[in-house]
């Protein structure tokens, strides 16, 4: 038997290009992740609503404040919106809308327990398919779909303000509302769990 002395070279390894691609991104999600953690800063001041809250679980009551919030607007103003509803653990489901929260100026805000109504109040209806009047929200297209579902409401005129904010910072970046706020006013956000309004 003859003895074969093997010489090793040191050889580069190939990756696939996708593999590459695939690699430059994990580290630029690992770099963005850094980034953000700087962000979650525990000194940050919280941002407080000091307004009044109208808190309604009567549809007509709703309906009569929703047709009254309609009449105090003019075309082209913009109200805040966004919807709750409480998660089911039965077959992926969702569980139908459980809370409408509209804010209609830096001092006043309206939760309606729609979980609570027998029937969907008709002025909240008319107010929400309401093509004069913007409603403005992060994730206010998922809750457009849900709203549909749910109740057959065509939620008109609407702006997510992820999209405003990536457009305005020339970004691509998922927003929540928190981290909105936390970027472009530097407060941190809470938001109380209105979830068990279910």
């Amino acid at each position: 038997m003859s003895e074969k002395k093997l010489e090793t070279t040191p050889q580069q390894r190939k990756c696939p290009e996708w593999m590459n691609a695939q690699n430059k991104r994990c580290a630029v999600e690992e770099r963005k992740a850094c980034v953000r953690k700087s962000v979650f800063e525990d000194d940050l001041p919280f941002l407080e609503f000091t307004g009044s809250i109208v808190y309604s679980y009567d549809a007509s009551d709703c309906s009569f404040l929703s047709e009254d919030i309609s009449m105090s607007l003019s075309d082209g103003d913009v109200v805040g919106f966004d919807m709750e509803w409480p998660p089911l653990y039965k077959k992926r489901k969702l569980g139908k809308v459980a809370l409408i929260q509209l804010c209609v100026s830096e001092s006043k805000c309206y939760l309606f327990h729609i979980s609570s109504m027998s029937v969907f109040p008709q002025g909240l209806k008319m107010l929400l398919e309401n093509k004069a009047v913007k409603k403005a929200g992060v994730g206010i297209e998922g809750d457009q779909w849900k709203l549909l579902r749910d109740f057959d409401i065509k939620l008109k005129n609407f702006v997510e303000l992820a999209d405003v904010a990536n457009k305005k910072l020339k970004c691509t970046e998922t927003w929540s509302l928190n981290s909105l706020v936390k970027h472009l006013l530097g407060w941190f956000y809470y938001l109380p769990k209105f979830r068990n309004f279910g």
